[in-house]
């Protein structure tokens, strides 16, 4: 499904530059035991469609406390901080190399309890990367 979802949007992106679509994702992805990571692979319309990627990293504790408070819902989530830093550390690679290899600019957003300016800094960024590209056309 995901596939087809994307070539969908990728084929409307294509029809319409006057909107902005921000996609939230992950670049990796974890087996139910959580033995191996598997990592987004670069698709072939992420060089024309994407201007910049953010990551929005929140502390390993809240996010543990999280899983832990929905475990009944998400059961094959993992429940170890450790597990959470790794997942975030490779999250961050990933996305450093996807950035550098089309050729994006790559921001990340601490996110803590003061959501109204990581909000105004979100907003900032996607600004600066809709500037950019309006530059390079």
């Amino acid at each position: 499904m995901r596939p087809e979802l994307n070539r969908i949007i990728y084929t409307e992106d294509q029809l319409d530059f006057q909107t902005i679509r921000l996609c939230d994702g992950h670049f990796i992805f974890y087996d139910i035991d959580g033995e191996e990571f598997g990592i987004r692979q670069i698709q072939p319309w992420d060089k024309k469609q994407l201007r910049g990627i953010i990551v929005i990293i929140l502390d390993s504790r809240t996010i543990l406390n999280r899983r832990i408070k929905n475990r009944l819902v998400r059961p094959d989530r993992q429940m170890s901080q450790s597990f959470i830093e790794e997942e975030q550390l490779l999250e961050i690679h990933t996305a450093l190399n996807q950035a550098e290899s089309i050729n994006v600019p790559v921001k990340f957003i601490m996110n803590n309890n003061n959501l109204t300016n990581k909000a105004e800094l979100l907003l900032m960024y996607v600004r600066q990367f809709i500037k950019k590209n309006l530059t390079m056309v």
